[in-house]
């Protein structure tokens, strides 16, 4: 069935796309409902629902509007697709480990359609860029482009990289658990879903805890680790680096422009030159865009070093606010690579780090080897731009856990989220050996 673009929604996607910096439409579009055969398991065959203007998040107006509409209404023809088991498709949803095959099978079918013009790109963030990194493990002769906005390739990584499990993955799960569900009450649920997530979080242990929230209704949720290694050879490739997190990247106008150009150029072939430079990136501070062919760009590096009265060499005071002044935390003031030597009445510790200076911040934690021999430990921080204003102060602080950001340390060691016991352990303290690295 083709449904026409009517005129309210044509309105509402003007709108969007202009405050997300789209160029003005060429073309109006309408929406075919299709089903697309694949196989599960290689034998047993499934069909996977999709509009023809590989997600688990629907195809509904606030997927749609961010991904698929505002291309068609540019002159491209559209394929959005609900990953199995979401959304009217066959199968049950299994995260992760269906993305590479069904990815294949919906570009087999593609390529027997009358509309197929011989080559696709795709597009899309989160998990639809992770499908999109599964297709590229064995990437289609036919595939010319691919943007993939705020997404990792290895969720192994982003999940149990620290060592402890991050509880984000927690309360996606019950997102996704409940997406189906519509109604203004699921859609303030869905808002308080941190705050409702957070008995089941603080639960000891955790396993169990998470078993008895969801009751059976997320059985793929076991703290699988899924990663899928990408190598890209003599590839194209740009890179653009800005201050939002996984969900602000969805507001922002320079990533959608971006995106389009970039379609633009290498699928419709009606630009050239829309990248100067390989990498874009932004620098907090003094709010600024730079272009450079190559990440990181040169720095250079300056070594500081903690001292007693929480001072750090090049002077300041502590700024006793939040975080700063809490008992079970070490706060250090001055004008990046941590390595701190360190030392613990139990075996079982974690460590988190943040440097910050107002509002902007980078962290890292990382959960320590209880068999791990005496020596500095060294943590790096995540990649970020930021120019500290002169006569401001920046903070280091150092505490020994970081929940419900992350899992509770009971003691199982690196990997673990199950536990019967809560072992609750004391820092010795931090000797000023190295301090930490900035690179400038």
């Amino acid at each position: 069935m083709n449904t026409k673009r009517g005129f309210v929604t044509t309105l509402v996607d003007r709108f969007a796309t202009r405050r997300l910096g789209f160029p003005p439409e060429t073309c109006s579009y309408t929406v075919t409902g299709v089903r697309i055969p694949v196989l599960d398991d290689g034998s047993k065959q499934l069909e996977l629902a999709a509009d023809l203007y590989n997600l688990p998040y629907g195809r509904g107006l606030a997927i749609a509007l961010l991904s698929a509409r505002p291309y068609a209404a540019r002159g491209y023809q559209c394929l959005l697709v609900s990953c199995r088991g979401t959304f009217g498709s066959g199968g049950e949803f299994d995260p992760w480990r269906n993305e590479e095959e069904d990815g294949h099978a919906v570009v087999e079918w593609m390529r027997n359609q009358d509309w197929y013009t011989g080559s696709f790109a795709t597009l899309g963030g989160s998990y639809l860029g992770f499908v999109q990194w599964a297709l590229l493990r064995n990437p289609p002769s036919d595939m010319v482009a691919a943007v993939i906005q705020c997404a990792p390739h290895g969720f192994s990584q982003q999940l149990w990289g620290t060592g402890s499990l991050a509880l984000e993955w927690i309360t996606w799960g019950e997102n996704v658990a409940h997406q189906e569900e519509t109604g203004v009450f699921q859609i303030l649920k869905a808002l308080n879903t941190p705050k409702r997530m957070r008995p089941a979080l603080d639960r000891v242990p955790l396993a169990e805890g998470v078993k008895s929230h969801f009751k059976g209704r997320a059985p793929w949720l076991d703290f699988v680790r899924a990663e899928i290694p990408i190598f890209l050879r003599n590839a194209n490739v740009a890179l653009l680096m800005g201050p939002w997190n996984h969900m602000r990247v969805g507001q922002v106008s320079r990533v959608y422009r971006q995106s389009f150009d970039w379609l633009e150029e290498h699928l419709a072939k009606r630009m050239q030159g829309t990248r100067k430079t390989s990498v874009q990136y932004f620098v907090t501070g003094t709010k600024e865009w730079r272009d450079v062919q190559n990440w990181p760009p040169l720095t250079h590096a300056r070594e500081l070093y903690l001292r007693s009265g929480g001072r750090l060499a090049r002077g300041g005071s502590a700024d006793d606010t939040g975080l700063a002044a809490r008992c079970d935390a070490l706060a250090f003031t001055t004008e990046v690579t941590v390595e701190l030597s360190h030392s613990s009445d139990n075996p079982h510790a974690d460590l988190f780090v943040r440097i910050s200076e107002v509002d902007a911040n980078t962290e890292t934690y990382k959960r320590l080897d209880p068999g791990r021999e005496g020596g500095p430990v060294i943590l790096y921080l995540n990649d970020c731009a930021h120019r500290f204003v002169k006569g401001n102060r920046i903070r280091l602080i150092i505490a020994g856990a970081s929940h419900p950001q992350f899992a509770i340390n009971t003691g199982q060691g690196i990997g673990g989220t199950s536990d019967i016991l809560m072992i609750i352990g004391a820092d010795k303290g931090f000797k000023a050996r190295r301090g930490y690295t900035i690179r400038s």
